[in-house]
Parts: structure tokens; C-alpha cells; sequence
């Protein structure tokens, strides 16, 4: 099986076995398997947490100091 996949035939599986295969640094689905397990290293938790609240409602009124001087800003031709 590994002869084989080295020569890009057969079916390439990712595993515990890639340590012995000659094409583990360059094999596409060991790097598909591995990239699928990484993403669970970086996802974002589904809500914010307290700090990143803070830095959002620090930066609020800056925001909105902003989006007002866009809308009322004659450079536009218009304003809002």
C-alpha cells in the first residue's frame, strides 16, 4: 500500500503510518488531514468574551464619531 501511494497510485490515507511513508512531507492528504484537525487548534468560540467586549465598546464611540463625520462629509456630494 505504501509502494504504491508513493508512486501516486492506489488510495492515499493520512495516519499514524505516514511516519514511515518517503512522501509524508509533500503527501496532499496527510496536509488535508492535517490542516482539518488544525482548524479545531484555532476556532473562534461563538461568543466574545468579556475583554473583547471591553476593547469593542472602548473603540464605540470613536466608531460612531466616524460614521458621522462620513455621512456628514461634503467631500461625498451629498449628505445623510
Amino acid at each position: 500500500t505504501a509502494q504504491l501511494a508513493f508512486k501516486g497510485e492506489g488510495e492515499f490515507k493520512a495516519g499514524n503510518h505516514c511516519q514511515f511513508c518517503k512522501a509524508k512531507a509533500t503527501c496532499r492528504k496527510r496536509a488535508e488531514y492535517n490542516m482539518e484537525l488544525a482548524k479545531y487548534d484555532f476556532e473562534m468560540p461563538s461568543t466574545l468574551d468579556d475583554t473583547e467586549i471591553s476593547v469593542i465598546l472602548e473603540k464605540a464611540d470613536e466608531l460612531v464619531a466616524w460614521v458621522t463625520d462620513i455621512k456628514e462629509c461634503s467631500c461625498t456630494g451629498k449628505t445623510v
